[in-house]
Formats: structure tokens, C-alpha cells, sequence
């Protein structure tokens, strides 16, 4: 599940994840968008994102990966440059969609969530998380180019 804490405004655009997602302008943090996965503990698990690139997007989005082992893991993303590191298609009501790899994580319990804030230089967007079960080997199965799909939240709340 995905929810917007306090509402952020919603936009329309053909590339967003199911052609709608949510932005914020640059804040405090207050503002959170939080993607919530139901998951199997000790299970590694891909965690990637995607939204809407442009050049009054932040260069410092903060995604932070929580129910780790290891405790809480925050990335910064640049949301001018599009997400490039593969193509995915979750749903055929969608079209595919390029995705950004935040990084692989082992799950420390049966939850693990993605929240972004407003606490960056610019517009921040919550476009969609996609993660994939790694297993607790940390890899695809054989022969496959990615892991069983968990779950992939965006688009219209």
C-alpha cells in the first residue's frame, strides 16, 4: 500500500507509473510518502523506484528503506536524471516503465517500507516502488533476469 502523509498534491502525466503520481515541494520532512510491503523475513529483496524526471525535480531525494537488517537505510536520489537502470512492466494495465535500483536489503521482519520525504533541495516526486524477492540467497532464480515481483505501489491512491 502507498500513503501520503500530509496530502501531497496529485498530477497527470503520461509517464508516470500508471499516468498519475504525487509531488511535494522542497520542506522539512514533514511531508512523507510511505510504500508498504508485506515480505518474508530474512529474505533479501530488491527495492526500486521510479518517477518523472525533470529539471526542477530534487538532486537529493531521500528514500529511506526501513525493516532491514541492520536498521534503517537512506539513499539520495537525483530526480532530474531519469531512472535508467532497467525496464519493467508489473501490471499489463500499465506501460513498462524504467526503474532505478536503490539497492537490496535482508528483510528483518514480515514489513518493509520505502518512505520518501520533502527534506530535499527541490520538487520531490512519489511516483512508484517496485521490489522483488531475492530470496535468502540475495539472487535471481536460475536462469531468470530478475526475482518473483512482491509488489509494485504507485500511481492513483
Amino acid at each position: 500500500s502507498a500513503s501520503f502523509t500530509p496530502s501531497w498534491t496529485s498530477f497527470t502525466q503520461t509517464n508516470a507509473y500508471s499516468t498519475s503520481g504525487h509531488f511535494q515541494a522542497s520542506g522539512s520532512g514533514m511531508y512523507s510518502a510511505a510504500f508498504v510491503f508485506t515480505v518474508t523475513s530474512g529474505n533479501n529483496y530488491k527495492v526500486s523506484a521510479t518517477w518523472t524526471a525533470h529539471s526542477n525535480r530534487a538532486t537529493d531525494t531521500p528514500y529511506t528503506v526501513s525493516g532491514i537488517a541492520g536498521g534503517n537505510q537512506t539513499v539520495d536520489v537525483d530526480q532530474e536524471a531519469p531512472p535508467d537502470d532497467f525496464v519493467r512492466n508489473y501490471n499489463a494495465s500499465y506501460c513498462p516503465r524504467a526503474f532505478k535500483t536503490l539497492g537490496t536489503y535482508e528483510a528483518d521482519g514480515t514489513t518493509l517500507t520505502v518512505t520518501i520525504t520533502d527534506n530535499a533541495n527541490e520538487y520531490v516526486i512519489a511516483d512508484a516502488v517496485l521490489i522483488e524477492d531475492l530470496g535468502a540467497a540475495g539472487v535471481p532464480p536460475t536462469g531468470a533476469l530478475h526475482g518473483p515481483l512482491v509488489g509494485c505501489f504507485g500511481g492513483p491512491i
